[in-house]
């Protein structure tokens, strides 16, 4: 079972959940600090003392970077030995480190044509500070990913998806989607070389609701050709390290309130749906509830999955069945983060923005 071991005394900021690096537990608090607590003691390492306020922490090639919000721009931070840096003054909005000492930073600026936005996006050198490349700003953008493979965006007017050379911008292609087609949550991602692109369709029904209908596709990220095309039912897919498959357990609401419960594997390398079935959402008498289609955290074969009412749940990829559920009496609200999971810790935060820490216990 999981033993509440902590909470929070003062709200954080709900921008960025905390994060767990190097047993330590990182977090942004009301004022907007940086706050390091040891993730066993639970008492205070370290707070930020800077001009700006902090907005964003990320983990990137195992290293802490916060950035922060100035008049005009961002400053970005590099936290190392207990010891916070800065590491670049940009003017840009909307900045994200990448792998590799990669800066990328984007700011939406009006066009002279009408009262539409475009996205100016550059590139930068973290180290150096050195500007990379400009890309084309007469481009609207609707979401993007950054890889080793390259640069993928997409165009909220045109409905085109796009591939950029990551050290000169280039665009190496673009491909229309068909018509009524539109990117869904977290559209872009790249699996051992095959572009996964989430996808959806809305359906008109008379008297009804418009139905989505949900696909993925795999692209060749080289030319972007289409390699195969899967139908599925989840918004979000969770990868297996060890493996590379992608794993969803969620709930959907059927007639007469209802619930339907149902697990879907995907091999993205090969294109193929492995597993779609209804499967059952009780443990020991309790139905779960609401499975959150995207608040979860996949850990060395279980799904840790949050539902309504405080509960939380693992699925167990292997068995495919809920292997353990228990309302969590602690939180303070009945909603709460995506947990995560550190060892035998799980850390969560709820709607009135405490975080909690739990242990898990046999």
């Amino acid at each position: 079972m999981w033993k509440h071991q902590f909470q929070s005394d003062k709200p954080v900021s709900v921008i960025r959940y905390p994060k767990v690096h190097n047993g330590d537990i990182h977090y942004i608090d009301d004022s907007r600090n940086l706050m390091v607590l040891d993730g066993f003691t639970f008492n205070l390492k370290y707070q930020s003392d800077i001009e700006e306020k902090a907005h964003i922490q990320q983990i990137v090639d195992g290293q802490l970077f916060l950035i922060a919000k100035k008049e005009r721009g961002e400053m970005i931070y590099r936290f190392d030995n207990g010891m916070l840096s800065a590491q670049f003054d940009s003017e840009m909005e909307d900045c994200w480190v990448l792998p590799d000492n990669r800066l990328f930073c984007s700011t939406d600026v009006a066009l002279s044509t009408g009262p539409k936005s475009s996205s100016i996006i550059r590139y930068f050198d973290l180290e150096t500070g050195q500007s990379l490349w400009e890309f084309d700003p007469s481009l609207v953008l609707g979401y993007k990913e950054k890889s080793e493979e390259g640069v993928f965006y997409g165009g909220k007017e045109n409905n085109k998806l796009y591939r950029l050379n990551p050290d000169t911008g280039e665009t190496l292609w673009h491909i229309d989607l068909p018509e009524g087609v539109k990117t869904a949550n977290e559209p872009i991602r790249v699996y051992d070389s095959v572009l996964s692109v989430s996808l959806e369709k809305k359906i008109k029904q008379r008297g009804r609701r418009d139905r989505r209908l949900r696909f993925m596709w795999g692209l060749n990220p080289d030319t972007g050709e289409r390699l195969w095309e899967i139908s599925h039912r989840s918004l979000f897919f969770f990868k297996e390290p060890k493996t590379g498959l992608l794993h969803n357990f969620s709930s959907a609401s059927k007639a007469f309130g209802e619930k339907e419960y149902f697990y879907e594997c995907i091999d993205p390398v090969a294109g193929k749906l492995l597993s779609q079935k209804e499967v059952s959402g009780e443990y020991e008498g309790l139905e779960v509830g609401t499975v959150s289609p995207h608040l979860k955290t996949l850990d060395n074969g279980i799904l840790y999955f949050k539902a309504d009412n405080r509960v939380i749940g693992r699925f167990n990829i292997n068995s495919q069945c809920v292997e353990y559920a228990q309302v969590l009496e602690e939180l303070t609200s009945q909603r709460f983060s995506e947990p995560q999971i550190y060892g035998n810790r799980m850390l969560v935060t709820d709607d009135n923005e405490r975080f909690h820490v739990y242990e898990w216990v046999e």
